[in-house]
Parts: C-alpha cells; sequence; structure tokens
C-alpha cells in the first residue's frame, strides 16, 4: 500500500514544507502524508470547491481539518493506535470520510449545512 519511494519523497517534502496552513483561493485542495509517530496535521480552508486527504502512519498522531464553504469533501485515514481526529464542515457539499485502526479514542465529526454525509471505520 504506501510505497516506500513515495513515503521518502513525501518525508523529505515535509522536512521543508509545513503540514499546517489555511487555503482560501477557489480551488482549495490539500494532500498530506506523514508517517512515523506524534505527527500533527491542522489544515483550514474557506473557499469554493475545498477538498482534503491525509494519511498518518504511526502512533498518537492528530489530524485537525476545518472546512468553510462550497463542495467540501474530507478523507483522513489513521493507521496506527491513539490517533486523534477531529472534523468540522460548515456548508454546502459535504462528506467527511474518516477511517482509523483500532485502538483510537472516537473521532469527532461536525457539520451544520447542507449535503452531509458522514463514513467512519475501524
Amino acid at each position: 500500500m504506501l510505497n516506500v519511494k513515495a513515503a521518502l519523497i513525501a518525508t523529505l517534502l515535509g522536512a521543508v514544507t509545513p503540514l499546517a496552513g489555511t487555503a482560501t483561493a477557489d480551488e482549495n485542495v490539500a494532500y498530506l502524508e506523514q508517517v512515523g509517530n506524534w505527527n500533527y496535521v491542522s489544515q483550514t480552508q474557506y473557499g469554493y470547491m475545498n477538498y482534503v486527504e491525509s494519511y498518518q502512519f504511526g502512533d498518537r498522531n492528530e489530524h485537525v481539518a476545518y472546512q468553510e464553504g462550497s463542495d467540501n469533501r474530507i478523507e483522513a485515514y489513521q493507521y496506527g493506535n491513539y490517533n486523534n481526529s477531529y472534523v468540522e464542515q460548515v456548508g454546502n457539499g459535504n462528506r467527511a470520510y474518516v477511517h482509523q485502526s483500532d485502538g483510537a479514542p472516537p473521532i469527532t465529526v461536525r457539520q451544520v449545512g447542507d449535503g452531509q454525509t458522514i463514513s467512519i471505520g475501524r
């Protein structure tokens, strides 16, 4: 599943690219991959098309995402133990897919308006 070369590139890019940020442009897209323990990702988007995809491999990782408007979609995959995931979406298309390994604390998903879909798997 995890390509070693891709993981190495993601790790090297992660060393020079912060994994916390805000996107306010019309086409919001974020793809994040972290390998190891005690990783943290915080991702915020406001504008139109929105999209987040986050992969964390290891223990005690945390994923925090927030989206405001338009087509929204979040996919969070956490493999390991004691990982936390918090997702909040406010308007329009909305979807949230959170998948965690066993041994994780409760997942928090908050959606406010429009299309809304939640899929949680362990």
